[in-house]
């Protein structure tokens, strides 16, 4: 997905989604809308359509060019409700008016993304309200009061007791279903973490801080829970990064301060997304809005409020400047061949993925050669890092194709990628007669996108179904690893390509190769 459909997958719910998302589209929900627009090698996208919105300002974000507002019944589309719209750019210049509490008319329009159009409004007054606070964004030099919170292990914090160290803090909750949402704001901060462990210094000082806005559910063990996922090797005892909650006024009195607009109305939490950096003095040193920002940057930001040197941090690359500078010609040997084997038969072992091969260029111009390890599977996970959701396409009996999102794992170093589902979806049902399946993974931002061709085993695997399971699968699955129904698909890589920006063409990653799996 997109960058800009992290501003307008608008509507949160606390509704529990199977693996293959077939109950994701409801009544008129605006972000099933939106999750299916870009997916356009899967189904046609639909016109622009156009509805009348109309509301009560609630915060107003600049640098996002975004407003939350508190908007009526939008018929057709959705019930009122609270929550941020992105400003089309012809009509940015309402920031330099419009302010919290300004009643509004616009135009909602929906396409590829969603963005307000034709806007008027009418200055605030002190007639009837709808009950929603107008919040103010906090600005770098705003002293944060001493908040109190408890943390994953019932522990009470004091906002202070972070004085003396940079503090990166952010809002979630746990049962968060969207991946442009809390999902990808956790997994931005985990990519913090592991880019400040390269940096000692900065690293000693970290402190990230997740503040949950669903108070009735995220007690600490649920907190723990969920932050295990993220903390990983990192930082397994929560040193470095705690995950909190507290009453619902003390979870409100922190969002309020820090500018984050979210309500509970008929099972649903709705809300915005607002990152901060505390400096450690124990001021707002910067502040980021929705999801567009780079962990990368922020871990530069948080190095910096430390007081370091922000190290060098490359960013990932589909590029092989030394396959494509003039005068350079690759000659790739595979020194160690390695290709997916059918499944090994009981007592065998499949030969593993893991050795690297050698790459050898030859300079033409010079005659020199060039040597550079290269391992298929760290390459095909670093392309798809950050990726939160792949779309799985299966084969139907009459042939046509049906795909359909889950979430992400890695590929182990057996060329193997894991997936859970529901042994009665319509997928088992199509991987049971047809086991060849494809794997697409977009990235508009990074310009990533990745295509996987394999064969699918459907696995019954106790043992392993523990090894991979994580408590946030549970969105899925409710009863866990308990359920019935549960089953892994065990999806062997045989060929994977991506998008090279330099020639804007597919080019075949190496070191893959078709393997004779029966179907």
């Amino acid at each position: 997905m997109g960058e800009s459909q992290a501003h307008v997958a608008l509507r949160m719910t606390t509704m529990k989604f199977p693996a293959s998302f077939r109950h994701l589209v409801y009544g008129a929900s605006l972000f099933a809308l939106l999750l299916v627009l870009p997916l356009t090698f899967c189904s046609k996208a639909p016109a622009t359509k156009r509805y009348e919105l109309e509301g009560r300002v609630v915060a107003v974000d600049p640098a996002a060019r975004q407003l939350t507002i508190a908007h009526q019944d939008i018929p057709g589309l959705m019930k009122a409700m609270t929550m941020p719209f992105i400003v089309s750019k012809d009509s940015s210049w309402v920031f330099k008016a419009i302010a919290p509490g300004d009643h509004i008319h616009a135009t909602l329009v929906l396409s590829d993304h969603a963005e307000l159009q034709e806007i008027s409004f009418t200055q605030h007054s002190d007639t009837e309200s709808d009950g929603s606070s107008a919040l103010r964004i906090p600005q770098p030099g705003d002293e944060v009061p001493d908040f109190t919170l408890v943390n994953q292990s019932g522990k009470t914090i004091h906002f202070h007791q972070f004085r003396g160290k940079p503090l990166l803090l952010t809002f979630f909750y746990t049962r968060c279903p969207f991946p442009e949402y809390c999902v990808r704001t956790s997994n931005n901060f985990s990519q913090v973490m592991q880019q400040l462990q390269k940096d000692p210094k900065a690293f000693s000082q970290a402190q990230l801080l997740s503040i949950s806005i669903d108070p009735e559910n995220d007690k600490p063990a649920v907190l723990r829970s969920y932050g295990e996922h993220y903390v990983g090797r990192v930082d397994p005892s929560f040193a470095h990064w705690e995950f909190a909650s507290g009453s619902p006024q003390q979870v409100r009195q922190a969002a309020d301060f820090f500018g984050l607009v979210y309500n509970q109305k008929d099972g649903q939490i709705v809300h915005g997304l607002r990152t901060v950096l505390v400096g450690k003095d124990g001021k707002v040193a910067k502040v980021y809005s929705g999801n567009d920002w780079k962990p990368d940057d922020v871990a530069a930001d948080f190095i910096a409020a430390a007081g370091g040197y922000a190290v060098p941090i490359q960013e990932l690359s589909l590029r092989a400047p030394w396959v494509w500078a003039r005068g350079i010609c690759c000659l790739v040997k595979l020194a160690k061949s390695r290709s997916l084997a059918p499944p090994p038969q009981r007592g065998q072992k499949r030969p593993s993925l893991g050795t690297p091969v050698t790459l050898v260029m030859t300079n033409v111009n010079k005659g020199a050669d060039m040597a550079q390890t290269y391992d298929p599977v760290a390459k095909l996970n670093e392309l798809i890092k950050g990726i939160d959701f792949a779309m799985l396409t299966t084969i139907r009996s009459d042939g046509s194709l049906h795909c359909r999102p889950m979430a992400t794992q890695e590929v182990d170093r057996d060329g193997v990628i894991w997936f859970f589902s529901d042994s009665t979806a319509q997928k088992v049902e199509a991987i049971r007669k047809d086991n060849r399946v494809n794997l697409a993974y977009s990235d508009v931002g990074s310009q990533r996108y990745v295509s996987i061709a394999g064969r699918c085993e459907l696995v019954r695997d106790v043992g392993k179904a523990k090894q991979l399971w994580s408590p946030l699968y549970r969105t899925w699955f409710p009863k866990g690893l308990d359920d019935p129904n549960l089953i892994l698909l065990k999806i062997h890589v045989q060929e994977a390509e991506y998008w090279h920006v330099p020639e804007d063409r597919m080019v075949q990653l190496p070191g893959f190769a078709k393997a004779g799996i029966a179907g």
